[in-house]
């Protein structure tokens, strides 16, 4: 974890969409009350539990955003993170927490704005408040969708899903780097790792995938659409 050089928050290439909607005054108000930081694989960036001091601009790398069990059970992994994201939570408006937790799959870089900075300007900019509302609802939809899946889908259906999403949501393609080793594709999926190899081998077998060191090809996106939809 290291502090790096700020960019200018005016003319940003790697500011988050909702920001177009700031005007040069807000904008300079945010440069004043923000840092940036470059986080190593591996490198905790948000603490599920910690103090929410700062709202986050992930301006590049990849990262998994998760849940942490307190009985120390395996963790569940919600989504990846990918540039360029806003990060907020609910814990900003409550009881001021994170309620999850970040950690970096390859080197990325982020950027922390000071949360009472953050809260002043959705106060009095009417636009960006809209905009913020949307972006973090669509989030919480897409949360609540994948935890109601589980109730419906069988191991196969959550890793096809989990399979689909990284294909078609985090790479916009059929060959990808698995960015997740067997234990952690076993926590995107919400299944055991044992389950997760044995449904890897299965789905290869069956020529679905092809899997080669850690890399993924989806041969047949419809057919492994349809195990998501249907387990």
């Amino acid at each position: 974890m290291t502090y790096k050089n700020q960019k200018y928050c005016v003319g940003c290439k790697t500011q988050a969409p909702i920001f177009k909607y700031l005007s040069l005054e807000q904008l300079q108000m945010i440069q004043g009350n923000r840092y940036e930081m470059v986080f190593g694989k591996g490198e905790t960036i948000v603490k599920q539990g910690s103090a929410c001091t700062h709202v986050i601009s992930f301006s590049s790398g990849l990262a998994k955003l998760f849940l942490e069990s307190e009985d120390n059970k395996q963790p569940l992994i919600l989504r990846l993170v990918k540039p360029v994201e806003f990060i907020s939570g609910i814990g900003m408006f409550t009881n001021h927490l994170h309620h999850y937790s970040i950690i970096a799959l390859e080197k990325s870089c982020v950027c922390l704005i000071n949360t009472d900075t953050f809260r002043e300007i959705l106060d009095v900019n009417k636009a960006f408040s809209s905009a913020y509302m949307t972006h973090i609802h669509t989030r919480l939809e897409y949360t609540f969708a994948k935890i109601a899946s589980f109730q419906k889908l069988n191991n196969r259906g959550r890793m096809a899903e989990s399979l689909r999403y990284l294909s078609a949501d985090v790479f916009q393609a059929s060959t990808f780097e698995l960015p997740l080793n067997r234990k952690e594709l076993s926590e995107l999926a919400g299944i055991t790792r044992e389950g997760c190899s044995r449904i890897i081998s299965e789905f290869a077998k069956s020529g679905l995938i092809a899997f080669d060191d850690n890399t993924i090809t989806i041969l047949k996106p419809d057919l492994i659409l349809k195990i998501s939809k249907y387990g």
